[in-house]
């Protein structure tokens, strides 16, 4: 064989080597640049995958390495901000023991717990906003979520008020599952009643026999079946109209005025009459059954969200008077 030949030969193999990798995606070929140990270019390589506007498993691959190329290199700073990304779009992402080395798995849970508390209670807002909206199918899935990361340990331990969000979460949860079957239910009682409407209805010929228009039922309402606090703060709460005390005061007999009898936490409705109470700070339990005696007569103003009233839940202390 001739040098020509030669020459002509090592030509074709190093076309037909480059081929396949001209023919790889963008991510695979930064993938491949990570198993060389090049981190440098891998990085590039990457941020040319992102172009794609990828999503799903493909966009958590790409965080996933740009974190291990970050640390590798000693970008620590730029590293925590890649696990920022990376639970923004995917909260439950976890590093396992088998897919980092240990120095990469103590700057994710480091910077874990400063991210995942903040970025739950935006995932509960949202959560919130879908439900306020009436959109209650995506209310139910996003408090699920909002639920499940508010059991994680590390939530808990750098959030204190994370168990009262998961209480508020679960409720939500509850609610719009409740509204969803609700909403059903009077769907297809609506479409029973067309039909008997339509059995019932005189029988017309094909040729004069009017179509009826589709009308879709009207959406439901979300805001007779929760209870609004002081957290609301897009709801005006109730105004106080007659707050009388009456009752057996016993032995003790009825206080002078400006006595602290504790505080009451009353459910106003709709109407403005209280339908629920509780003692929640007691003095003696004396007052404790004459406020809970009296409230029955208390009558608000009801509270309001946009113009329409609704429930509310309150706390309220009490001082006698003369």
């Amino acid at each position: 064989m001739t040098l020509a030949h030669i020459a002509v030969t090592v030509g074709l193999v190093s076309t037909l080597m480059a081929a396949p990798s001209a023919a790889q995606s963008p991510l695979a070929a930064a993938l491949n640049l990570y198993a060389a140990a090049s981190y440098d270019e891998a990085l590039a390589a990457f941020d040319d995958a992102r172009k794609a506007q990828p999503t799903g498993d493909d966009l958590v691959s790409i965080e996933r390495h740009r974190l291990l190329c970050l640390v590798a290199l000693g970008r620590t700073a730029a590293a925590n901000d890649v696990v920022a990304g990376l639970l923004d779009a995917r909260p439950d992402f976890v590093l396992t023991p088998g897919e980092a080395s240990p120095r990469v798995r103590a700057v994710f849970e480091s910077a874990r717990a400063r991210v995942l508390p903040e970025l739950v209670r935006r995932r509960y807002a949202e959560a919130k906003r879908a439900f306020d909206a009436g959109d209650l199918s995506v209310a139910h899935d996003e408090f699920a979520r909002v639920s499940a990361l508010l059991a994680d340990p590390t939530v808990s331990s750098h959030d204190p008020a994370s168990a009262d969000l998961l209480v508020l979460a679960t409720g939500f949860q509850q609610l719009s599952a409740s509204a969803l079957e609700r909403a059903r239910a009077s769907k297809d009682l609506e479409t029973v009643q067309a039909a008997m409407r339509v059995m019932a209805a005189p029988v017309r010929s094909a040729a004069t026999a009017p179509v009826s228009p589709v009308v879709d039922s009207p959406g439901f309402t979300p805001l007779g079946i929760f209870t609004y606090d002081w957290r609301d703060t897009d709801v005006a709460p109730p105004v106080a109209v007659a707050q009388p005390m009456s009752g057996w005061w016993g032995s003790m007999g009825e206080p002078a005025a400006n006595t602290q009898l504790g505080a009451i936490e009353v459910v106003v409705d709709e109407s403005g009459a209280v339908t629920d109470a509780r003692v929640y700070r007691s003095v003696n339990r004396v007052y404790d059954k004459v406020l809970l005696e009296s409230v029955k007569q208390w009558r608000y103003r009801p509270a309001t969200k946009d113009g329409r009233p609704v429930k509310y839940r309150r706390v309220t202390g009490v001082v006698s008077g003369r």
